[in-house]
């Protein structure tokens, strides 16, 4: 994700109630299903846009508090380990 997101929940704690509502609002069927986003340029050089270029779902946030053995319940109810987090299910 880009616009400092992932560094942002990088510096919450994983038990708060703040890191929690994060992972909710970023998760596929959070806010990526419910905001879409347009961009339209013309006549200009193509803009070099940061905050639109992919980056893997906050995953080095998350890696990073894994790591320190901090928030394990936390992210083990937010992400599903079955699943990638940017591709919802296919499965029936």
């Amino acid at each position: 994700m880009g616009l400092g997101v992932e560094d942002m929940i990088g510096q919450l704690d994983p038990e708060s109630p703040e890191f929690g509502a994060a992972i909710h609002l970023l998760k596929p069927d959070g806010m990526g299903r419910t905001f879409k986003i347009l961009v339209q340029h013309r006549g200009i050089e193509p803009p070099d846009l940061d905050g639109l270029k992919f980056k893997p779902f906050f995953g080095s946030a998350l890696a990073t508090n894994q790591a320190q053995g901090e928030g394990q319940e936390a992210i083990g109810q937010s992400l599903p380990s079955s699943r990638s987090p940017l591709t919802p299910s296919l499965q029936a």
